[in-house]
């Protein structure tokens, strides 16, 4: 068979309609494959206070939030430095939902501290009054609100709840002793713990920073993250994460 010049040119055509579909046809496996590996990504989301935005006390790309985005580029930081369990409920909205998405929550600390300072301990008590006590389960009940209010606004979301830690310092500590704040402290993380024992898949997990942070060097500005203390909760979340993804 000979080719004359129209053959030519229809082969060419041919050829050319081809590559432009192999072409079009890798794009689109190389857009299917980029946006199911984003799905298949983390999202991280922060939420509650400054144990979880340790940014105003730390070196701008050593914060909790800066280390993980290093790992996780879908890091998204909603907590904020003083907030309160009431405080949290706002951060909520900002949460868009999202498959393989993890949620740390960081949160009744700061109520814990009002609340002494409210009702103003004297400096030195060897028995926690028992208003204090009644307090503190009060804002407890609160911050169970809000975490079974979270569940169901995002009941795909693995849920990990950070217990209290007990500061070093106690510099902070108001107008009580530092006993008295340790007494609230373990009371808060037992009915913690005893709320979400870890026997259902469906409830949230329970992270522990009180065996976590227990060094001067841990902490900043008497209670807050320092950098060597964010770089350990990030890590933690780190481990966390790879345990649990999908």
């Amino acid at each position: 068979m000979k080719f004359n010049s129209t053959n030519w040119v229809n082969l060419i055509i041919i050829i050319i309609f081809g590559c432009l579909l192999y072409k079009s046809n890798i794009v689109e496996a190389m857009s299917q494959d980029k946006e199911a590996s984003q799905n298949k990504e983390p999202t991280i989301i922060l939420l509650g206070d400054s144990i979880l935005n340790n940014d105003p006390y730390v070196k701008k790309d050593k914060s909790v939030s800066a280390i993980l985005k290093k790992s996780y580029a879908n890091t998204r930081l909603l907590a904020k430095d003083g907030s309160t369990i009431a405080d949290v409920y706002s951060q909520i909205k900002d949460i868009n939902r999202s498959k393989n998405t993890f949620l740390f929550l960081s949160a009744g600390g700061n109520d814990i501290l009002s609340l002494i300072d409210a009702i103003g301990v004297p400096a030195i008590n060897e028995n926690t009054p028992d208003d204090l006590y009644e307090g503190v389960d009060e804002i407890f009940d609160n911050y169970i609100n809000l975490v079974e209010d979270i569940k169901k606004q995002l009941p795909n979301t693995n849920i990990a709840l950070f217990n209290l830690y007990y500061p070093v310092d106690y510099s902070f500590s108001f107008s009580t002793d530092p006993d008295t704040i340790k007494r609230l402290i373990t009371r808060w993380n037992k009915r913690l713990t005893d709320k979400y024992k870890q026997k259902q898949t469906s409830t949230p997990s329970i992270i522990k920073l009180n065996n976590l942070l227990s060094k001067k060097e841990d902490f900043t500005n008497s209670i807050e993250p320092s950098e060597k203390g964010g770089k350990k909760i990030a890590k933690l979340i780190e481990e966390y994460v790879n345990k649990h993804s999908e």
